[in-house]
């Protein structure tokens, strides 16, 4: 009877927890039901006079599929034990938005416990290029070459941290939509098109398809000179390659 009363208490016990903190004196204060059983300053473990400051106790990080805590941490500018504040809140999400591994990031302090809840971005599964249909006859015809090879196309990939295993932004696509448009257009391929094509899986991995209508490379249709005195412009006009 006298363990059945003991275990009866323990379990109407009523534990209340006591938080001070960012104002003054940081301090903690455990009550069992209207006993104190542990109090304790910040000021303690600080040697800090008043210490106002509420340390970090865990850092724990939430929604992770692809990437590993380990692999995060290094990223994170601060450490447990340290003062937690918005500052270094501004500063961790900007420090994760730079691994371009996320597309939204939130930061939850709780009672010393960092929470970082992230969203992250889709891993390139796999990347290719569909070159124009036409066949090689019909481009030998119209002496018109491929501007850029398999080989040259996915170097360029590849400096733009598109291949695959990289995480995916559509930002980094468009970039590289971008430097292909120019690549073209420098050597007289105006009305080239290019279309994109993304598909994502149960495992969130991004495919992304682009294809590729180089058309017609334009050509110097005529040539005149102005304001030749003291030379005749078909004179002139031999030095320049046209057509």
């Amino acid at each position: 009877k006298k363990e059945n009363l003991i275990l009866i208490k323990w379990i109407n016990m009523k534990y209340t927890l006591g938080i001070s903190a960012f104002y003054h004196d940081s301090a903690a204060t455990l009550l069992r039901d209207d006993e104190i059983i542990l109090a304790v300053q910040e000021e303690r473990f600080t040697r800090i006079k008043h210490d106002k400051s509420f340390p970090i106790n865990a850092i724990k990080f939430i929604g992770l599929n692809n990437t590993t805590e380990n692999t995060l941490i290094k990223y994170v500018p601060f450490k447990i034990g340290d003062e937690y504040s918005d500052s270094v809140s501004n500063e961790t999400i900007q420090s994760l938005f730079k691994t371009d591994l996320f597309s939204d990031i939130s930061i939850i302090n709780n009672d010393g416990v960092i929470n970082i809840s992230v969203l992250e971005n889709p891993t390139i599964k796999y990347f290719e290029f569909n070159l124009d249909s036409e066949s090689g006859f019909s481009n030998w015809l119209k002496n018109e070459k491929k501007l850029l090879t398999p080989e040259q196309l996915n170097e360029i990939v590849i400096t733009n941290n598109l291949s695959s295993g990289n995480p995916f932004t559509q930002q980094k696509l468009d970039e590289l939509i971008s430097t292909l448009n120019s690549k073209y257009f420098a050597s007289g391929y105006y009305n080239v098109a290019m279309s994109q094509e993304t598909s994502i899986d149960t495992q969130n991995r991004v495919g992304i398809d682009i294809t590729i209508q180089q058309g017609k490379r334009a050509k110097i249709d005529k040539f005149t000179i102005s304001g030749a005195s003291s030379f005749p412009e078909d004179t002139l006009l031999k030095f320049f390659k046209i057509g």
